[in-house]
């Protein structure tokens, strides 16, 4: 499994907004973003690869936000 992990030191998130985030992929009021990308994202490689694959959001607000790309390692058309 491939495992890339980006993480910064900004305000963070609740668990209630990563949530919304994540299921209810929209256009969000004030927010310059689309808002559909992250879960975009998740429900690509989920499709592609399963349920044991995809993005994971951790956060502390006011001390950082993390997400986790879990991806399969393929070696040509071989899935490992």
């Amino acid at each position: 499994m491939l495992c890339i992990s980006v993480k910064d030191d900004g305000v963070g998130m609740t668990e209630e907004k990563i949530r919304e985030i994540m299921e209810t992929p929209q256009k969000r009021k004030g927010d310059t973003m689309s808002g559909i990308g992250l879960p975009n994202v998740d429900q690509r490689i989920k499709l592609v690869y399963g349920d044991a694959y995809g993005l994971t959001i951790s956060s502390q607000v006011g001390e950082y936000t993390e997400i986790l790309v879990k991806l399969p390692i393929e070696y040509g058309n071989e899935k490992k």
